[in-house]
């Protein structure tokens, strides 16, 4: 039997589409995840090391999330090619041909065999399903695949609908190839959630007709589940967080981007790390992967071990999409409920999550980071000429540049020269001593009451200090789905608290036309809204950001002096403004910004 292995784990589940990964796993698209696990199952990262760093990038990248964007096809394409060359030219394929599956919901699979050997003719995919006791097939359905070449590698590939909470095996005709799998629990339910308001993904009862067409009489029925009416407690403010956190110990699942920040600025947390709970990882210290002083935190995967050890608060880190995640989920909410501890989530609101089944549940132990949905909403939105001028915003002209990191280095090095507050536009930064921050409202509010209780409560923090920081989400000229700079998240962060000085980030290969377009994008805004808003400086952090990188958000490759020299020059013949390097560099920028604005107070 064929298997491949487990490492390391592609997470993808603090963003996507829905809770389940749709988004990631589409059929324009599936040929770059096979190639991330035909990777997989020819590395070893004990002796591989000189692929290593060539692997982070590979498998940690993005570019599968940004591929179905026709306007990035071309661009992305190239780029993931590229990261695989770099791979392949210190990997030797021993295995050169693999089957893997891959559940993108309880109900739909993907199907994958990859060879490095061109079949004669295309291969027929043959799906088992098994009795629960292992030893004989119940039904037996063949599929035709898709088949995609790649740099030499041929990928068949394709979806299938199957019962959920089933046993099959999967084997490619005319190989040896062979898998047995497990398809999910129903897990997290057969619901998407947008705004927090909940609604069926499938119709039930035409799913039901399809699968009982295709695979014969199921035993299990689909439950049909109503909507939940249990919600948690919205909050963004830093004293309601600091009620809640202050002096705990903390468990967190799971280990991802968000974790990474949390060990980096541990010490900007009013709570103690004790333990790192996920699905997947297990290691001995938290840090370590993440690039960090140790801190001596465990990573832990096995579920039984939840209970043997102590925390009393339990921070979620992402919205859950794998379906190895749901056991892990319900076991941390019998624990909550058992010891009464609460728990806090900084996406979605948990108590949506079908996880519960039967337990009696408070409500009350469960928070999550946004908008309350009752939050009182001012009549009228405040006036561009009226809005503070006391706001700086980092923006990034790339999307993988530091910018949140930036804003908390340059946060604390603010305090040093007058008293500042911090609008996170990550719900990271609740946790990391940030005054407001918040990253989702209900469909009760309207863009209006949005922009109206942001211009006035963001008013409202200005007037209680010398300057507050912000940031954006992406790169402030980026486009997407055919759509404009105009209609990104950056923009819209810009448009609403309309800062009047900005920290561009940048990295040593960003292109002088990005810079260019983004400080001209700036002064364009400005315009618009008739403020005076200017950069004032460039911030570059230390290194290189793994291109394209969500899962090593906070690790940044070294970069040589030689290089960063170089960068530092060329950007500053190019535009004239300061370069500061983070975070070496932060107290000069900070003493730039404080001599900026006491100037113009």
């Amino acid at each position: 039997m064929t298997t491949i292995p487990d490492v390391p784990c592609l997470y993808y589940s603090t963003w996507g589409s829905d809770f389940y990964s749709e988004h990631w796993l589409k059929p324009v698209n599936c040929w770059m995840f096979a190639m991330v696990k035909f990777v997989e199952a020819n590395i070893d990262l004990a002796r591989d090391k000189n692929a290593i760093h060539a692997f982070e990038e590979f498998a940690g990248s993005d570019l599968m999330f940004i591929y179905p964007d026709p306007s990035q096809r071309q661009r992305v394409h190239g780029l993931f090619i590229e990261q695989f060359k770099e791979v392949e030219k210190n990997l030797s394929f021993k295995n050169r041909e693999i089957v893997c599956t891959y559940p993108v919901d309880p109900f739909k699979t993907l199907f994958v065999y990859v060879t490095m050997d061109k079949p004669e003719a295309k291969p027929c995919f043959f799906i088992d399903q098994i009795s629960s006791n292992g030893t004989h097939k119940i039904h037996r359905v063949s599929l035709e695949p898709e088949v995609t070449e790649e740099s030499g590698i041929f990928i068949y590939h394709q979806f299938f609908i199957i019962p959920p909470h089933s046993h099959f095996s999967f084997n490619v005709e005319n190989t040896p190839c062979i898998t047995e799998f497990k398809s999910p629990e129903f897990g997290i339910p057969l619901y998407v959630t947008q705004q927090l308001k909940v609604r069926p993904k499938y119709n039930q009862a035409s799913l039901l007709e399809k699968i009982q067409a295709i695979w014969g009489q199921q035993k299990e029925q689909i439950p049909i589940i109503e909507e939940q009416v249990k919600y948690s407690r919205a909050v963004y403010k830093k004293n309601e967080l600091e009620h809640l956190l202050r002096g705990k110990r903390a468990a967190v699942f799971k280990y991802n981007k968000e974790l990474y920040s949390l060990l980096r600025f541990q010490d900007l947390a009013s709570f103690e790390l004790q333990v790192v709970f996920d699905d997947k990882v297990a290691i001995e210290d938290a840090s370590e992967y993440a690039h960090v002083d140790a801190k001596k935190i465990p990573v832990v995967n096995a579920i039984d071990d939840v209970d043997k050890y102590d925390f009393d608060v339990i921070i979620l880190t992402c919205a859950i999409n794998f379906e190895s995640e749901v056991g892990y989920l319900k076991h941390l909410m019998q624990h909550a409920a058992r010891k009464k501890i609460p728990v806090l989530s900084l996406y979605d609101d948990v108590l949506q999550y079908d996880v519960f089944e039967d337990e009696i549940i408070d409500e009350k132990l469960f928070y999550r980071i946004g908008l309350p949905a009752q939050e009182l909403i001012p009549k009228a939105i405040p006036d561009p000429e009226e809005t503070p001028g006391n706001i700086l915003a980092v923006f990034g002209t790339d999307t993988v540049q530091g910018k949140f990191t930036t804003q908390l280095y340059l946060r604390e090095a603010l305090k040093k020269h007058m008293r500042v507050a911090h609008w996170a536009t990550e719900p990271t930064g609740c946790l990391l001593g940030a005054e407001i921050g918040y990253s989702r409202t209900d469909d009760s509010m309207t863009a209006k009451d949005r922009l109206a209780f942001e211009r006035t409560s963001i008013k409202q923090l200005a007037d209680m200090c010398n300057l507050v920081i912000t940031g954006g989400q992406n790169s402030i000229v980026f486009a997407a789905n055919g759509s404009s700079k105009e209609d990104n998240v950056s923009t819209l962060i810009f448009e609403t608290l309309l800062p009047r000085y900005v920290v561009l980030t940048v990295s040593v290969d960003t292109a002088i036309k990005q810079i260019e377009e983004s400080i001209a994008y700036v002064a364009e805004l400005s315009a618009k809204y008739r403020i005076t808003s200017r950069v004032i400086a460039l911030a570059m952090m230390e290194g290189r950001k793994i291109r394209g990188s969500r899962w090593t958000e906070t690790y940044f490759a070294p970069v040589d002096a030689a290089t960063v020299a170089t960068a530092r020059k060329k950007l500053g013949d190019a535009f004239g403004l300061p370069l500061y390097l983070i975070p070496d560099e932060t107290d000069g920028l900070a003493k730039q910004i404080a001599m900026i604005h006491l100037a113009n107070e």
